[in-house]
């Protein structure tokens, strides 16, 4: 009879020779292959890039993987640490709100294996203006105005204004750091209701606008004196036939406006000085509040200030015997403007006799 023990050791014998017969017990056939992560590289935007708020930001990135090759589509996902999911594929457009932007790129491959790029980048905040106002916002030509504001940047950025009296898009005034200087005075000259404009820039942003209306009245009948015109130059002018005629020019001078020289108007009759005449040129000119200059005229001779020219024909002097015959060779006359006028000539003096 066979002790337990003794059977015990066979059956275990047997156990382990049947697992190293069969493989371990691992009746799959080999070993499963394997799953290489991705990789993923942001090409734009730049890396410490700062972009306007409401701007458009193209996103654009690679994918690759060595099994799955160029990834694309869903394989590439954009997020926003401030906005979130932004969109996939390797490439997109996006406006991202104000602040600091943690943007990733992550490549997917088709094992579930992932790798990302991150970089960071702001979106700057436009400035904020929360009021302009003039006080007074009704004044008397010749009596100041004074123009306050109250604006903001959310990024802490300097910001420069510019304040258009006018509204014509020119800054009559440019104030820095008007964040903190936030007041400038005007003087308006002239009656109207004007639309002041306040233009304000960070340095990244486009201008913010805002405007603020004034009336101005006039005082005594406000500006009523009308410009003088001075001219330049001879007058009349004279020249002659053939010259160059180069304008010698006006200046203007308004007691409200100054000097409104580029302001004046020449007109009046062209000035062609191939031909005999005389021109008269006009200057006008209107200032700031509409009075019109007293119009100021130029006088410009072109005259013909060339003699003709006459040339003898035949010897001079003329040699005859006595009782010869005497025919006058004649002569040519030419002119500048008339041309040949050799018909005009008039012969006169002695009466030639030939038997004397």
């Amino acid at each position: 009879m066979l002790s337990v023990k003794w059977v015990q050791g066979i059956v275990v014998s047997l156990s382990l020779l049947l697992g190293a017969c069969s493989g371990g017990g691992d009746d799959s056939g080999g070993d499963e292959p394997t799953n290489s992560a991705p990789t993923a590289a942001i090409s734009t935007p730049a890396a410490g890039s700062i972009h306007p708020e409401g701007s458009n930001i193209s996103l654009t990135g690679t994918g690759s993987d060595s099994e799955d090759g160029t990834l694309s589509g869903t394989a590439l996902e954009w997020s926003s640490g401030i906005d979130g999911l932004l969109g996939t594929d390797t490439s997109l457009a996006t406006m991202l709100s104000t602040g600091n932007h943690t943007i990733t790129l992550k490549a997917t491959d088709s094992g579930g294996k992932t790798a990302t790029d991150t970089i960071s980048i702001t979106v700057n905040a436009a400035p904020l203006i929360n009021s302009v106002a003039a006080t007074p916002a009704s004044v008397n030509t010749g009596v100041q105005t004074t123009f306050n504001w109250s604006i903001g940047d959310a990024d802490g950025d300097t910001l420069t204004c510019g304040l258009d009296t006018d509204a014509d898009g020119t800054n009559d005034y440019t104030i820095n750091d008007c964040a903190s200087n936030t007041a400038q005075a005007h003087i308006f000259n002239h009656t109207g209701t004007f639309q002041v404009r306040l233009n304000v820039t960070d340095g990244v942003n486009a201008a913010v606008q805002q405007t603020v209306d004034i009336t101005v009245t006039a005082v005594n009948g406000g500006d009523s004196t009308a410009p003088e015109i001075t001219l330049l130059g001879a007058n009349p002018l004279n020249l002659s036939v053939g010259d160059t005629y180069t304008d010698p020019g006006a200046t203007a001078a308004d007691n409200f406006d100054g000097d409104i020289t580029g302001n004046i108007i020449v007109a009046g009759d062209t000035v062609d000085t191939a031909v005999e005449d005389t021109y008269v040129v006009t200057y006008d000119v209107i200032d700031a509040a509409g009075n019109a200059a007293t119009q100021v005229t130029r006088t410009v001779k072109v005259e013909d200030n060339t003699a003709p020219l006459i040339t003898l024909l035949g010897a001079n002097p003329l040699n005859i015997s006595v009782g010869g015959t005497y025919t006058d060779p004649g002569a040519t006359a030419s002119d500048n403007i008339d041309g040949d006028i050799t018909g005009n000539i008039i012969v006169a003096g002695d009466t030639v006799d030939t038997a004397v």
